[in-house]
């Protein structure tokens, strides 16, 4: 569900989330760093990395690599909603 994949210098995110949820959130805490991770549906897709919009490109969202930096961090994961 919230497509959490390993790589050796941090992770990526590659959810498959049903719209249902009103959300969801993912605590990661993995070598010394902590990344809060909340997951929302929203009228555009992007990635929100501690107040500033790091990729807005759906395609490169799954893609987009959380470093390990022994650093605390928050994360908006957009993703953008169906249209009806």
């Amino acid at each position: 569900v919230f497509g959490y994949k390993l790589s050796p210098e941090g992770f990526s995110l590659d959810p498959h989330m049903n719209e249902k949820f009103d959300g969801a959130q993912l605590s990661v805490n993995t070598r010394e760093t902590s990344y809060t991770v909340k997951y929302l549906f929203s009228d555009k897709s992007g990635v929100v990395l501690d107040g500033r919009i790091v990729e807005t490109d759906p395609k490169k969202m799954k893609n987009f690599v959380f470093i390990f930096d022994k650093g605390t961090h928050t994360v908006d994961y957009c993703i953008k909603k169906r249209e009806q």
